[in-house]
């Protein structure tokens, strides 16, 4: 079973070349938000929060 991507068109006839590259197009900024995303996270990793928690435990020791 074959399938097929249907794109929806807004009244303008595009042609599929053109829609390729619009795919191409969105895929590299969603390519672009997932690699500043896991830049982040892996910043974020990097963080140590164990002094901090420990801060917080004393406090709420008291």
């Amino acid at each position: 079973m074959t399938e097929f991507l249907k794109f929806e068109t807004t009244g303008i006839d595009t042609t599929n070349k053109e829609k390729l590259v619009e795919t191409k197009r969105l895929l590299e900024q969603y390519k672009k938000i997932v690699e500043a995303k896991l830049d982040n996270l892996l910043k974020l990793w990097k963080v140590d929060f164990r002094p901090d928690f420990q801060q917080l435990t004393k406090f709420q020791k008291r």
